[in-house]
C-alpha cells in the first residue's frame, strides 16, 4: 500500500510540474517522419493523450542517425516533459561514431520499452540467390564481390548488418547511407545486394514484389512474416531484433522516471493500442519496468561490445 501512495504522489507531483495551457511532453522522434520509428511514436503518443491527461506532441528532429534529436533531448534539462522516442540502435552510436567520447546511451535515462520485432534481410527481387541458404553459398563464393547497405555512425542497419558478416565470416563491401529509404533504392535498382529493415517496412516490400525478404535477424520466426527462416535456418547462429523506447535527460528525477514508466506501460497495454501496434508489424509488445529496461541496455551494450 505504501509503494502504491508514493507512486501516485509521484505521478501526482510529475502532472503538478507541467506548465498551465502548453503541451505537457514533447516526444522526440530524430529521424524523418513517416519512418518505421515516427509510425510507433505517433501510435504512442495519440493513446497516451487519449488515455491519461497529458497532451503528447511528437517533434521530428532528424540527422546524424539519430544524434541531433537525442542531444536536443539530453541538452533540455526539462524534468522530463522533453523525451526521445528511439530505436535500440541510438545505443550502438557509441561503437560506430569516429569520436570516441561520444556516448549518448550514457547521458539518457530509460523510460519506457514499447515493442520489438525481427529484422528483415533484403536482396533485389530479381537476385540469383532466392534463398537465404543460397545466398550465404553465393557471397561466399565471391569475396568483396557483392555490396551491402548500412549506415555510417550507428543505428540497426549497421548493427544488424555488423552482426551478420561477423557471424557469418562472409566479405561484401559496405555501402553507408543516411537511411534505410535511400539503401532500399538501390537495393531495388541493384546496385547493392543486401539491406537490412524493419520487418515494419521490410515486408511491404517483400508483400509487393519490389524486393525479397530471406531471413529474419530474431531467434524465432516473426508473426509477421512466418514463411521467412530466420538466421539459425539459414546457417547463421546469431540473433537480433530491434526495439524501441522512450529516454529522458540522465538529469531527471527518479520519481519522474517511475511516474513516466507507469504512464506509458498503462497505455501500451491496452487492448486498442496492443493491437494498432501489432497491426503494424510488432511482434510483441515490452511495457518494461525501468529495472527490466535498464538489464536490456547493459545486455545489448554487451552484445555490441563482441563486436
Amino acid at each position: 500500500m505504501k509503494s502504491i501512495i508514493i507512486m501516485a504522489i509521484s505521478a501526482f507531483m510529475f502532472l503538478m510540474n507541467v506548465p498551465g495551457n502548453a503541451q505537457d511532453i514533447r516526444l522526440i522522434v530524430p529521424f524523418a517522419a513517416g519512418g518505421t520509428t515516427d509510425v510507433i511514436a505517433r501510435i504512442v503518443a495519440q493513446e497516451i493523450s487519449k488515455n491519461e491527461n497529458i497532451s503528447v506532441v511528437v517533434e521530428n528532429r532528424p540527422g546524424a542517425l539519430g544524434s541531433i534529436g537525442a542531444h536536443y533531448v539530453i541538452n533540455s534539462r526539462s524534468r522530463g516533459q522533453v523525451l526521445l522516442f528511439s530505436s535500440n540502435g541510438i545505443i550502438a552510436n557509441r561503437m560506430f561514431s569516429d569520436n570516441p567520447n561520444v556516448d549518448i546511451i550514457g547521458r539518457l535515462a530509460p523510460v519506457a520499452s514499447i515493442i520489438e520485432s525481427a529484422m528483415v534481410m533484403m536482396v533485389p527481387s530479381d537476385f540469383p540467390a532466392t534463398n537465404g541458404r543460397e545466398f550465404v553459398s553465393l557471397i561466399r563464393s565471391r569475396p568483396n564481390f557483392y555490396h551491402y547497405g548500412t549506415s555510417a555512425g550507428g543505428g540497426t542497419l549497421q548493427l544488424a548488418a555488423t552482426l551478420f558478416m561477423n557471424s557469418s565470416g562472409l566479405n561484401m563491401v559496405p555501402v553507408p547511407y543516411g537511411g534505410g529509404s535511400s539503401a532500399a533504392t538501390d537495393l531495388m535498382a541493384g546496385r547493392i545486394s543486401l539491406m537490412f529493415d524493419s520487418n515494419i517496412i521490410g515486408m511491404r516490400h517483400h508483400n509487393a514484389g519490389t524486393l525479397r525478404a530471406i531471413a529474419v535477424t530474431s531467434g524465432t520466426r516473426s508473426r509477421n512474416a512466418p514463411n521467412i527462416p530466420t538466421w539459425r535456418e539459414i546457417g547463421i547462429n546469431t540473433e537480433f531484433v530491434a526495439w524501441q523506447g522512450i529516454y529522458a535527460s540522465r538529469d531527471t528525477s527518479s520519481e519522474i522516471l517511475r511516474s513516466l514508466n507507469e504512464i506509458i506501460n498503462r497505455t501500451i497495454k491496452t487492448k486498442e493500442t496492443t493491437d494498432r501496434l501489432l497491426q503494424i508489424g510488432a511482434d510483441s509488445i515490452l511495457a518494461e519496468s525501468l529495472e527490466q529496461l535498464e538489464r536490456r541496455i547493459a545486455d545489448e551494450l554487451r552484445m555490441i561490445n563482441t563486436l
